[in-house]
């Protein structure tokens, strides 16, 4: 006979025991009032939950949306956010997959799905998401992480002429606003940083923001190292990622990035 999984296993604890903020049960007396509550009024709970980092309760408010209007992509757009919040990136995968047939224009929408599709290794996929981002109109800094991911991309599945000209795009004097570190990486695929360089801009981090700098710049090098097969590098650099996360930075994606690649 098969094993089979414990209830333990199973039936994982969603509700957090933290007090929730007056503005969540302000939102709550809104739904009582409405026979019909709005969508959007699950959404802005959601939004509420997050600034609390109870993400799994955004879920639950997104799907409560989800139910009212099935058709809504900005509400498969933000709870695909909130799995990729908690490393559940199959799920974050499956609800981008939907908001990109619901809202195909959406940047954003598209720029996801494929991190998603290359963290799961659908390298193929990824790379025709990275392609529609490239048709659809966006922000010198958005291209900058654009460049980065296409370059990573590219060169995962051997189109190295490609990769090239993703970067090609960034230079010393690119404007890249708060994507920064994407622009530093980009300048190490160029050589003009060392890996090593990379990772002594940073500081250790003692809130969210150095904790997401960090982070990105780590995981970038780190799928340096894995596309120039330093197997020993790829994992120390893995490792070095979910250390600047675990206290601050555990609901960004370069967290959930390393702890999916980390397997």
């Amino acid at each position: 006979m098969s094993e089979l999984s414990t209830k333990a296993e199973q039936l994982l604890p969603v509700k957090s025991s933290i007090a929730y903020d007056a503005k969540i049960a302000a939102i709550d007396a809104e739904i009582a009032a409405m026979p019909d509550p709005s969508p959007d009024l699950w959404l802005k709970k959601s939004q509420a939950f997050v600034s609390q980092r109870l993400i799994r309760e955004a879920i639950e408010a997104l799907s409560r949306g989800i139910s009212i209007d099935p058709f809504n992509g900005i509400l498969y757009r933000w709870r695909a956010h909130r799995y990729l919040n908690v490393g559940e990136i199959a799920e974050a995968c499956a609800d981008f997959t939907v908001a990109q047939r619901l809202i195909p224009e959406n940047w954003s929408v598209n720029y996801h799905l494929a991190l998603t599709r290359l963290l799961l290794g659908e390298y193929d996929l990824a790379y025709f998401a990275y392609k529609r981002c490239w048709e659809l109109p966006t922000t010198n800094a958005r291209q900058v992480a654009l460049s980065n991911w296409t370059w990573i991309c590219c060169k995962l599945l051997g189109r190295d002429d490609e990769a090239e000209k993703a970067i090609s795009y960034v230079d010393e004097n690119t404007e890249a606003g708060g994507n920064i570190g994407y622009k530093h990486l980009c300048l190490m695929y160029k050589g003009k940083y060392t890996p090593e360089e990379i990772l002594a801009m940073e500081k250790e981090p003692n809130n969210q923001e150095d904790a997401i700098s960090a982070m990105t710049q780590g995981f970038g090098v780190a799928m340096y190292y894995k596309i120039m097969k330093d197997e020993a590098n790829y994992q120390k650099t893995l490792d070095y990622v979910l250390d600047c996360g675990k206290e601050y930075g555990w609901t960004c994606f370069g967290y959930a990035a390393a702890r999916a690649a980390k397997g």
